[in-house]
């Protein structure tokens, strides 16, 4: 039940003995302030995961509209190029139409021409009626003569009207065909019109749609800028703390001999390495997993020394969730981080292969695994050179 006392005791305990051999009020002073920072840390860790998912979420819906608007963009952009079409068409079609119009209407003024032609030989030749020229003839071959005249003349007239009449009758047609003609081009325009407006009005759409997601995206980015600018300074300041702790104590407070080529195995039971120093994340240690779950496998000491940090109630802890760092002496220390459960207090002295905590899935973490970093005077190196 050893480790159930820890807990309960957790951070005030290392506050009080974690720098037993330096002074005391600098030493407290110090850690508390990391202890506010780093829980800060972790809400502002918190708050920026939810509004990561939130964003994310965010940008998956505005993608998918701006997806349905460039589908309904492209759909209307075809509507217009065949009302584009349809309108060349039709003024085509009204262009040869007018010139037959103006044909037709030549045709016309010549036949009113010659009809009147005709009414002013008749006008010339008296306003005797048809009757009174027949009567006037001589003798009878005059009269046949004078009654076939009549006739021809009634049947050429006849026909000079009604041919004026087909052509006014083919020339309203025409004109009613054109009128119409030109009302279809003009819903045409109308819907022309009123396609591009609504295509105007979603462009817009998509354009604020593109704009809120790049501001989000934006805003995302320097969130994470800012908190990693926090973490990386938080980082440091571990890193000068440490380095002032090692000063102050004349570099030799473990029980170990500490040094290169010196440490066994973190993780005794996990023999997968998922991380190595330096990958693209910039991965500042060594995480160890397993082929199975590696929840609740023990963490034990790569090298005897002192435990100076030992984290056990902050499951945030600076990234790290719950961990342990030991002091080897001669400026090299280790670090194990995201435990399930720890197993010593700070200011306890650890001999290597012993038992330290669990691994866990604590701090900024996706699944259980222990992260392992070897520090020298402050600074962490490649634990590769210490393991291999």
């Amino acid at each position: 039940m050893r480790f159930h006392r820890l807990l309960r005791r957790g951070l005030c305990l290392f506050l009080c003995t974690a720098l037993s051999c330096t002074a005391s009020a600098y030493a407290i002073a110090d850690i508390s302030e990391f202890s506010t920072r780093s829980q800060q840390l972790q809400q502002q860790q918190e708050e920026l995961d939810r509004q990561l998912d939130q964003a994310r979420e965010d940008a998956t819906e505005q993608l998918q509209l701006q997806q349905a608007l460039q589908a309904k963009i492209d759909n209307l952009q075809e509507q217009i190029d065949l009302l584009n079409t349809t309108i060349s068409t039709c003024n085509k079609q009204i262009v040869e139409k007018e010139a037959q119009i103006r044909v037709q209407q030549e045709e016309i003024d010549q036949d009113y021409e010659i009809l009147g032609q005709r009414i002013r030989a008749i006008y010339m030749a008296g306003e005797a009626s048809t009757l009174e020229i027949i009567l006037g003839a001589k003798d009878f071959n005059d009269f046949i003569d004078k009654a076939y005249l009549v006739e021809s003349i009634s049947s050429f007239d006849a026909k000079i009207i009604d041919k004026l009449s087909q052509k006014l009758h083919a020339v309203t047609a025409e004109k009613t065909a054109l009128e119409e003609e030109k009302a279809v081009v003009s819903q045409s325009k109308t819907e022309l019109e009123k396609n591009y407006k609504e295509l105007d009005a979603l462009k817009q759409e998509c354009d604020e749609v593109l704009s809120r997601l790049q501001k989000t995206q934006e805003e995302l980015e320097d969130q994470l800028q800012k908190n990693s600018a926090e973490q990386e300074a938080l980082s440091e300041e571990l890193a000068q703390w440490h380095k002032q702790y090692v000063q102050e104590n004349g570099g030799i407070l473990g029980n170990g001999s500490g040094g290169a080529n010196g440490y066994i195995w973190p993780a005794p039971e996990c023999n997968v390495i998922t991380s190595y120093w330096g990958d693209s994340r910039n991965h500042q240690g060594m995480d160890f997993a397993c082929n199975g779950s590696a929840y609740g496998k023990p963490i034990i000491a790569a090298q005897s020394g002192t435990v100076i940090r030992a984290n056990a109630t902050d499951s945030w802890g600076s990234g790290w969730g719950y961990y342990v760092m030991l002091d080897h002496g001669g400026g090299y220390s280790t670090l194990y981080a995201h435990c399930s459960v720890l197993v010593v207090e700070p200011g306890q002295a650890v001999q290597q292969g012993e038992i330290i905590g669990y691994i866990g899935n604590t701090g900024n973490s996706y699944g259980a695994h222990l992260h392992f970093e070897c520090w020298f005077n402050g600074q962490r190196y490649d634990p590769a050179s210490e393991l291999f």
